[in-house]
């Protein structure tokens, strides 16, 4: 608790989940549930390896605050990755650094990250031959009145298909900036083999690289 005095703090609270695997499971339930929180969430260290949910492995309820999650790590596995379950809150934010995401199926209707928040920021991630079903993407990503910033930033993305338009990023009223990333073979079954990104949608890209991507109707990038 905070002592008495002018000028006092209250202490800076948060909590932390560290060096965690899971092997092996099968749920149609989360295998993370967050109900509630008011403080900053960090996690790190946190494995899924061939398990399979029908929801999302994480999944933060009415939450309004930070998660950071660092050397996060899902292989072989089947679910979406990380849901903020909430439709009206737009002031949590994900912060997804040093991970590896490979050779993973997004379950039908499910993405790597979802939900309603303010902020999602990428750094220094590998995505790597990651499939999905019927209606999952591994972001789409909507808002309203572009409210979300989603930064991308030196990341690698590889050998990735979607169901829908946009093999890596599907966009819709929002700001969304990369840079120094790259983009290797990845692939739309519809249009743009990255990136669609509607007319409500603010764009920049810089000094990222795309090779081999492809979608079946147009637009390789």
């Amino acid at each position: 608790s905070g002592g008495g005095g002018g000028g006092s703090e209250e202490p800076s609270l948060r909590l932390e989940i560290t060096d965690n695997t899971f092997r092996g499971l099968s749920s149609k339930k989360p295998m993370l549930l967050f109900n509630e929180f008011k403080v900053p969430v960090v996690i790190i260290k946190l494995a899924f390896e061939n398990c399979s949910t029908s929801n999302s492995f994480i999944v933060m309820e009415r939450f309004k605050e930070t998660v950071i999650f660092e050397s996060l790590r899902l292989e072989s596995s089947l679910g979406g990755l990380i849901n903020i379950a909430d439709d009206e809150v737009e002031t949590a934010g994900i912060v997804l650094v040093n991970s590896v995401v490979s050779n993973h199926t997004l379950k039908a209707g499910k993405t790597l990250v979802t939900g309603m928040m303010a902020l999602v920021f990428l750094y220094n991630n590998y995505v790597y031959n990651t499939e999905s079903e019927i209606g999952a993407n591994l972001f789409k990503l909507s808002s309203l009145g572009n409210k979300l910033n989603v930064i991308s930033h030196h990341n690698r993305f590889e050998a990735n298909s979607g169901s829908n338009s946009g093999g890596v990023w599907n966009l819709s009223g929002m700001k969304f900036s990369d840079s120094n990333s790259l983009y290797l073979s990845n692939f739309s079954p519809f249009t743009g083999g990255v990136l669609t990104v509607n007319a409500q949608s603010e764009c920049e890209i810089r000094n990222s690289k795309f090779y081999g991507n492809a979608a079946r109707d147009n637009g390789g990038v």
